[in-house]
């Protein structure tokens, strides 16, 4: 319906070309510009691309809330807001979640989808208490009469399944394996509601359950019950929150070189390749990691900077640094402003990163302090636990920001053919691809460019819109000494 809507409306604009009301003609334009965005969003919701998703609504609500058009904006924030809640749920930011879903449940006028949200918000406060293993607190929480017809009645009878299967493992119980999975196959189907829900809601509980029928048979043969209790917590985790549980596991420092390979696949090479430095000179810090500390708070710095370039040069163009400061290199504390624009609305994890920043560390009031301290010769020694905390604030930092930051390339060379090569600085894309643009590109410079697009293959095409300079002196700098 959308679509048809906007094939209307670029024909009506087609027919407004030779009016003499330029305003009317600009204003429809803008307009349909949003639709486009729009249609963009319902397109990548339904290939479960959320972020771009997330991306494409923030656009067309602002050019909606330029033409007063509130209904539309309304609709699309709730959209987001769904949208969000999944994100911070995969994360295993439940708390953001059931935020995310409270805010629709007290905004809609819908009875059946404030029923709806109300609902999720029952499942997550299930699923945060499921994660602690917080077993008669987590049953307790799930929704009692859900609408059959969605995906939180669904869950909530997978999640009960789980709980009582756990309860049975608590009371030192085996359960027979043939019933158990007779119950499983009998349970709905979670994905019949992918089509109606298209948000990535629910999980396979079975890995837990069957890991859970394991634990209560290994009793038998005096295996450590702490032990069993770490497997079954791990593998409740694992259900609930893959990538988090991930990220967890990394921050406690042990050493797994399949985690630590999936984490750098995340991010630019000058960022994985100076992580990795900080961390090959914690073994000369001894008693004193002050420059280990302010490094790896410097690296929160650069990564923002050049998350900053790419999405603001999108409204403001090259010159946009100098709206916010005096001169081109930004503080970090400027960056935690900019976080707070609508220049970055379409950013997902701002509001996250920005209080993230703002909590106390090293006995600073803020990261930020904790940064000035050390970067201004207030603090010049800090002791090995204060290091970690840094150490494991900035990993927590850099997992949130990894689901939405762009791809570094440049230009290699100009084929026969047109295309041109690129080169890559990115840990989890091949090292070079050939693009289709209409852009005109300077070979041996630097660009950003989406990271879907640098693992396509073998020729992408890339709307010029979407390939930006590298402004960032900062940035440049970096991949002049990683990446060369």
């Amino acid at each position: 319906m959308a679509i048809d809507s906007l094939q209307e409306g670029q024909n009506l604009l087609v027919s407004l070309e030779d009016t003499s009301d330029e305003s009317k003609t600009s204003d429809f334009a803008e307009q349909l510009n949003a639709l486009e965005h729009e249609i963009h969003g319902d397109r990548e919701l339904e290939n479960q691309n959320l972020n771009s998703a997330y991306s494409h609504y923030g656009r067309a609500i602002g050019k909606y809330r330029q033409h007063g058009m509130n209904d539309e904006c309304r609709y699309l924030k709730q959209r987001r807001n769904l949208i969000k809640a999944s994100l911070a749920e995969q994360e295993g930011d439940f708390s953001g979640a059931q935020e995310a879903h409270e805010e629709i449940a007290n905004i809609t006028n819908d009875n059946n989808f404030k029923k709806f949200n109300k609902d999720r918000v029952q499942i997550i406060k299930a699923k945060k208490q499921l994660n602690q293993l917080n077993i008669e607190e987590a049953k307790s929480e799930l929704p009692r009469q859900p609408e059959a017809t969605n995906i939180a009645y669904a869950e909530a009878q997978h999640i009960g399944f789980l709980l009582h299967t756990i309860t049975s493992y608590e009371d030192n119980e085996i359960q027979n394996i043939g019933a158990v999975l007779d119950k499983l196959q009998e349970l709905p189907d979670l994905s019949e509601f992918d089509e109606q829900f298209p948000f990535e809601y629910g999980h396979d509980y079975r890995p837990a359950v069957v890991n859970t029928l394991a634990a209560q048979r290994l009793r038998k043969f005096d295996i450590d019950e702490q032990l069993l209790d770490g497997i079954l917590s791990i593998s409740v985790n694992e259900v609930l929150t893959p990538e988090r549980a991930q990220d967890e596991i990394l921050e406690s420092g042990i050493s797994d070189i399949n985690i630590q390979h999936q984490w750098k696949q995340y991010f630019p090479t000058h960022i994985v390749r100076r992580y990795q430095e900080i961390r090959e000179k914690e073994i000369t810090g001894v008693d004193n990691y002050a420059d280990e500390g302010l490094a790896l708070l410097r690296l929160v710095e650069q990564t923002l900077d050049f998350i900053a370039d790419y999405f603001i040069q999108q409204d403001l163009g090259p010159d946009w640094v100098y709206e916010f400061a005096d001169d081109s290199r930004l503080t970090l504390g400027h960056l935690r402003d900019i976080l707070n624009t609508e220049y970055m609305s379409e950013i997902v994890w701002c509001d996250t990163v920005r209080e993230l920043l703002d909590e106390p560390l090293i006995g600073e009031d803020s990261l930020i302090d904790a940064r000035n301290a050390l970067g201004h010769d207030r603090r010049s020694r800090i002791n090995f636990e204060e290091y970690e905390e840094i150490r494991n604030k900035t990993l927590v930092i850099l997992t949130r920001m990894r689901s939405q930051i762009p791809a570094l390339v440049s230009v290699s060379q100009r084929t026969r053919l047109g295309p041109y090569e690129l080169q890559i600085h990115w840990e989890n894309a091949k090292k070079a691809i050939r693009i289709q643009a209409d852009a005109s590109l300077e070979e041996g410079c630097k660009y950003y460019i989406p990271i879907e697009k640098a693992t396509k293959g073998p020729i992408v095409d890339i709307p010029s819109d979407q390939i930006l300079p590298v402004q960032s002196e900062r940035t440049k700098d970096n991949l002049e000494q990683y990446v060369n």
